[in-house]
Order: C-alpha cells, then sequence, then structure tokens
C-alpha cells in the first residue's frame, strides 16, 4: 500500500521546466505594453518564489518604478497568457523522469492533481502538449473564482472534494518554492520540496519539509510504490 492517496503536484520547477519561456513572455510582455525592457535577473528571482502571475507583473512593475493599477494590470495577465499560448508550450519541457512517475502513480490507484498558480488554460495546454492529460486525475490553474496557493482553501475546499476527501495524512504536496511549502504547512499536510526545482533553497527549508527529492524518479520511494497495477480513472 503507497503511503499517499493523493499527491498534489506543481507544475513549473517541479513538472515542467519552464522558466525559460516565462522569463521571456514577461519580458515580451512589457516591451508590447510599456516599451520597456525589464531585468531577466529579477524575473528570474521572482519566478523562484512561485507567485502568482498578478503578483509577479506587480513586482517588476515596482522594480521598473512603473506601478500599475489593478485594471491594468489585468490587462498585462491577459497579454502574457495570450504570448504563452501562442508561442511559449513548444519551448517548455517535462523534467525527465516525471512520465513514468506519473505512469506509475496512476498505475497504482494514487491520484495525482495538478495544482498551480499558473493560468488554468495554460496548464491544460502543457499538459496536453507532452501527453500526460490521460495520466493526471484533476488539474487545478489560476481561475478568477480560486483561491490561491499558497492559501489552504485552494486544497480544503477545491482540491480535496474532488478527490474523494482523502485524510490529510494521506495527502502529499509537492512543490519547488517557498509558495508550495506555505501551501502545505497552511493546509495541514506533508510537504516534498523538489530540490531541482526553482526555488531557493534556505528559504524552503525553513518550512521544514517532510521530503526532499532531487530528481523525479526519488518521488516514487516517497510515494511507496515502484509497480504497476490497476488503473484509476480520472476524478469528475
Amino acid at each position: 500500500m503507497s503511503a499517499f492517496e493523493l499527491i498534489v503536484l506543481d507544475c513549473d520547477g517541479t513538472l515542467a521546466d519552464t522558466r525559460p519561456v516565462i522569463v521571456s513572455t514577461l519580458v515580451e510582455t512589457f516591451v508590447q505594453t510599456m516599451g520597456r525592457n525589464p531585468d531577466r535577473g529579477m524575473i528570474h528571482g521572482l519566478v523562484a518564489r512561485g507567485l502568482p502571475l498578478a503578483d509577479t507583473i506587480r513586482a517588476v512593475t515596482k522594480g521598473l518604478d512603473c506601478p500599475l493599477d489593478a485594471v491594468q494590470i489585468s490587462r498585462q495577465v491577459a497579454l502574457y497568457r495570450d504570448l504563452y499560448l501562442r508561442h511559449g508550450l513548444s519551448s517548455t519541457r517535462l523534467f525527465e523522469g516525471f512520465k513514468p512517475v506519473l505512469e506509475a502513480s496512476m498505475a497504482a490507484n494514487v491520484s495525482v492533481a495538478v495544482v498551480s498558480n499558473k493560468g488554468q488554460a495554460a496548464l491544460e495546454s502543457l499538459l496536453d502538449h507532452h501527453g500526460v492529460s490521460s495520466l493526471v486525475a484533476l488539474v487545478l490553474g489560476d481561475t478568477d473564482h480560486r483561491p490561491r496557493k499558497p492559501d489552504p482553501a485552494l486544497l480544503l475546499e477545491h482540491v480535496l472534494p474532488k478527490a474523494g476527501l482523502p485524510t490529510l495524512e494521506r495527502v502529499l504536496v509537492v512543490g519547488d518554492t517557498e509558495v508550495d511549502m506555505a501551501f502545505a504547512r497552511n493546509a495541514g499536510v506533508a510537504s516534498c520540496w523538489a530540490r531541482f526545482g526553482y526555488g531557493d533553497a534556505e528559504t524552503c527549508l525553513r518550512f521544514s519539509p517532510k521530503h526532499i527529492i532531487d530528481n523525479p524518479i526519488e518521488l516514487l520511494a516517497v510515494i511507496g510504490i515502484s509497480s504497476t497495477a490497476q488503473v484509476q480513472p480520472k476524478l469528475d
């Protein structure tokens, strides 16, 4: 029997290597809307924090000393997401080993929910692009009507009810940033820090994650599965 019934998996920096695309798309967004070319190093640092897109854009505008109001931020978000969907997906990649991990999890009847502050459409498109949508039971990205990580309501009120309400002891949050670690702590579930991702080590370790992995395959040992079993259907 596996140690966990539900794996709540982050996307950017955990499941997929997307930072180069995120950085280039953010730069293009600011070039198109403001004629400004923000510092890529600053954006790299913001991506490492795992912030929602609107908060990332807000931080970039602060760095450029050109703050925007809420309506302007929303327009930036919309343009970014359009550019990402049209040009960015082909430059993303799954971290090596994650597809077999997803296959083994499904075969062992361990549900995987991909939960991200990435936009819902971009998240679904990325999973489709890499051919792993059928291996994931639930996909929850950023929308206007749901809370965002690290708000525990996202897990407790939106993920768990769709996953058959497993006990908190049987839920594992896997992610690479401080937002993911705070999400797990706030919800009262175990955390697994993906050290191979983008997050700052010192900051993430302050949350005392229960597990640490240096590559996707190591997640199998954390979950407690190693062989295939009956495939579980996708959650409604």
